[in-house]
């Protein structure tokens, strides 16, 4: 995506995709220990800052390649079923609308397209 952002939002490039997956990475960053090393740096500020020196210190466990793949793939079909369930919440929402609207059986012929 082409777009401008803003200047408290750090890009980071990946210097060599052999070693580590763009994917895992991410999973990693938004990780629950990263998130505690990010508490750990802010000491205790209201507003949370995170340096890029302290950015810098941020431990980054590399897994065997072939684990970052599954790890990858999992994380890539629950973005998958995600999508799916939500399209079946909007389904389901919209023939409880045409239940109450109109008639269940007509719900019933929506759902059934």
């Amino acid at each position: 995506m082409k777009a401008i952002t803003s200047g408290a939002l750090l890009h980071l490039t990946i210097k060599n995709k052999s070693i580590i997956i763009p994917d895992y990475l991410t999973l990693v960053l938004n990780s629950k220990i990263v998130q505690m090393q990010a508490e750990r740096d802010s000491n205790g500020a209201i507003i949370k800052h995170w340096k890029p020196d302290d950015i810098k210190k941020v431990v980054v466990p590399v897994v065997s390649r072939e684990i970052q793949e599954k790890i990858a793939a999992q994380v890539a079909e629950s973005f998958r079923l995600r999508r799916e369930s939500e399209k079946f919440l909007s389904r389901a929402k919209k023939a409880v609308e045409i239940a109450i609207e109109e008639s269940e059986d007509a719900a019933k012929k929506f759902l059934a397209v």
